[in-house]
């Protein structure tokens, strides 16, 4: 009987919670998580590399252990504020549920991971001996994909973010003025030559990984990281949305998906997207959220858009961030100039100069900068 009061007790303490986040839990008609995969090995290595043997499983780019773990928690993590929104049998259907991933592999490993976590089957639902269901990861085409690997080809991309590494605008010249300066001093450190700054990139990525991991840092490390490095690493994500024009090219491509499924009348009210650090720095980059710039996305880091249906006719949109899965609760942040309480009408209104409804048009070195 004890038991059964307990129960009873913890149940009450759920449905509190959730009312307190929700305000009514009837209200909130879907739910879209964008995040960031898990903990994954280095892009690359270099000739003076203390790890050079290290025995990362899967190699160089993979997902690790570590990673499957933080991705599971973030599936329980989610599934505390939102499984509710499961149907009562705690079974997967397709009319609920849309997860896609990005092509790369540590990509899909995070949705499988999180999602083994997310639908765990409830005890006593259903008639199984495993406490596991399969979920079905739609992984997108590289070549088209322009919204979580971004890998599809675009032209304009490549000529601007060229011509800016060469001749940098005023907010990015001190960053990418450090970059030069560390571009020499990694390269006589690393007995590697650096013929650009997606190179120097990598190794600052390297020691990033690496000192997460508790590996060693090379000695001469200590000179550079974690500021210099760290900064430089963020600075070079950021090439990627630093003008408008880049902006609607990986930015508006994604806000354009996000409020295709808002907009949606489907019955799907979770919705997951599996990707990586730059995909996310692009959106808020374009969203023009400072407050997410200031760091690297890290591993496991999501976004999450929620919509209620709270505002008679027209639905409310409220934007929060989980840093990483360790935060029991999510930051709301305040999406700009769409005012409080942020309707769907206005959401699109605060985005709409940044929409991207052509790519392979907007990506064509044949049309001039407006």
């Amino acid at each position: 009987m004890f038991k059964v009061l307990g129960g009873l007790l913890l149940l009450g303490c759920l449905c509190c919670e959730a009312s307190v986040r929700f305000g009514s839990s009837r209200s909130l008609q879907k739910v879209i998580i964008f995040f960031r995969h898990g903990d994954r090995s280095p892009i690359n290595t270099y000739k003076t590399d203390p790890n050079v043997d290290y025995p990362w499983i899967g190699g160089y780019l993979a997902l690790q252990p570590k990673g499957i773990e933080r991705m599971y928690k973030l599936g329980h993590t989610l599934r505390n504020r939102y499984g509710w929104l499961i149907p009562k049998h705690g079974m997967y259907t397709w009319d609920t549920t849309t997860v896609l991933s990005s092509a790369s592999e540590r990509c899909i490993l995070s949705a499988q991971s999180l999602l083994a976590s997310f639908y765990e089957p409830p005890a006593g639902a259903i008639n199984m001996t495993i406490a596991w269901q399969p979920v079905p990861v739609t992984v997108l085409d590289r070549s088209q994909d322009t919204i979580l690997g971004q890998r599809r080809v675009c032209p304009k991309l490549d000529a601007v973010r060229e011509k800016l590494l060469l001749d940098p605008p005023p907010e990015s010249r001190l960053w990418l003025k450090d970059g030069f300066e560390l571009k020499d001093f990694v390269s006589q450190r690393t007995g590697s030559e650096i013929d650009s700054m997606r190179d120097l990139f990598e190794i600052c990525d390297n020691l990033e990984v690496v000192e997460y991991f508790g590996l060693t840092l090379p000695d001469w490390a200590v000179e550079v990281f974690p500021n210099r490095t760290n900064e430089f690493a963020r600075g070079y994500q950021l090439t990627f949305s630093a003008t408008d024009d880049l902006k609607r090219i990986r930015g508006g491509a994604i806000l354009n998906e996000l409020l295709g499924k808002m907009k949606s009348k489907h019955n799907q009210r979770l919705l997951f997207y599996s990707t990586h650090d730059v995909a996310m720095t692009n959106l808020f980059n374009t969203m023009g959220i400072q407050s997410l710039l200031e760091e690297r996305p890290a591993f496991g880091a999501a976004v999450i858009f929620e919509l209620y249906n709270s505002l008679g006719s027209d639905m409310e949109v409220r934007m929060l961030h989980y840093r990483n899965p360790d935060t029991s609760s999510p930051t709301p942040i305040d999406i700009p100039n769409c005012g409080k309480p942020c309707s769907l009408t206005m959401f699109e209104l605060s985005i709409k100069d940044m929409l991207l409804d052509d790519y392979d048009r907007a990506c064509s070195l044949d049309i001039s900068d407006e």
